[in-house]
């Protein structure tokens, strides 16, 4: 029953900071971040959705709650990933629209979606089962069968290795920016070293989304292996994997100001706007361009 509480105050302050989020993006929007906007309310929806998907009122409800979580899970961290490829062209080419940004996230997710539905068909139409007594209290009615052992192995160990990658990834973000830094440190100017700082403490702290979701899926394994006893830490997979959805709003609460989030700088300010503007060297996967920052007040 405790695990239970918190993994619902954990989803609960998920859905709502990431709603906050989501308000501010577009009470703060402008058409200088459109794109920026955009991509961080993809991630926002879907941390809302993986928050909330997980409902026990039946079998059927509780084996779907399950599957479309952990598709959503594995979505963000491809979607982790198309943010700096959207930064990148945010830089150097022209922002791609809305429109584009929001069809990107559909495309990307449509596979994880069918793949969900599929399994989900398959748990409905074959005869419910109960675990063993050694893998579950005699109240917790843990469901069983091939289908849920199968279903399991396949898409926790495809989250597992999407985590593997995203976090390499990430690794090689923090490593591109450190070097920018340790290089330009005397070129920048005062400001644009501090926004280079909060995001790479923004890296820093969304790192731990692959590293939680990998935590919870080698427990998994853990548990199936017998390596763990399943009654004592068969919730903590789950509160890791929800833990998840807390990490974004709070990184970019903490440290990026609305008109910096997820970019690495901000395309010329539109006419009208009372910003100061500074041109500052930005870091990028590729090297480093001259951009016009504009520095808003939060």
């Amino acid at each position: 029953m405790r695990y239970f509480i918190l993994q619902s105050t954990i989803s609960f302050l998920g859905v709502v900071l990431n709603i906050i989020l989501i308000f501010i993006l577009f009470v703060k929007r402008n058409k200088i971040i459109t794109c920026c906007s955009a991509v961080i309310s993809v991630k926002a929806v879907m941390d809302i959705l993986a928050a909330g998907t997980r409902s026990c009122t039946s079998h059927i409800s509780c084996f779907s709650g399950h599957i479309l979580f952990i598709s959503f899970l594995q979505h963000n961290l491809i979607w982790l990933v198309l943010s700096y490829f959207f930064r990148y062209c945010i830089l150097h080419r022209v922002a791609p629209p809305t429109q584009k940004v929001i069809f990107v996230a559909v495309a990307c997710y449509l596979p994880n979606l069918i793949h969900s539905i599929i399994w989900i068909n398959m748990f409905a139409e074959n005869k419910i089962s109960r675990a063993p007594k050694i893998f579950s209290k005699p109240s917790d009615q843990v469901m069983a069968g091939w289908v849920v052992e199968k279903s399991s192995w396949v898409i926790l160990t495809l989250l597992g290795i999407s985590s593997v990658l995203v976090f390499a990834f990430y690794l090689m973000v923090r490593y591109s920016l450190v070097v920018f830094l340790r290089k330009n440190t005397a070129r920048l100017s005062k400001n644009a070293f501090v926004f280079h700082r909060k995001l790479l403490k923004t890296v820093h702290l969304q790192s731990f989304i692959p590293i939680l979701v990998l935590t919870g899926t080698l427990l998994f394994f853990a548990m199936h292996f017998t390596m763990l006893n399943p009654i004592h830490v068969q919730y903590l997979p789950s509160i890791l994997f929800t833990l998840t959805t807390l990490i974004s709003p709070i990184s970019y609460f903490i440290f990026l100001p609305p008109q910096w989030n997820f970019c690495f700088g901000v395309p010329k300010r539109s006419k009208g706007k009372n910003n100061a503007v500074e041109n500052s060297m930005t870091a990028t996967n590729n090297g480093i361009r001259n951009v016009s920052c504009a520095i808003s007040v939060f």
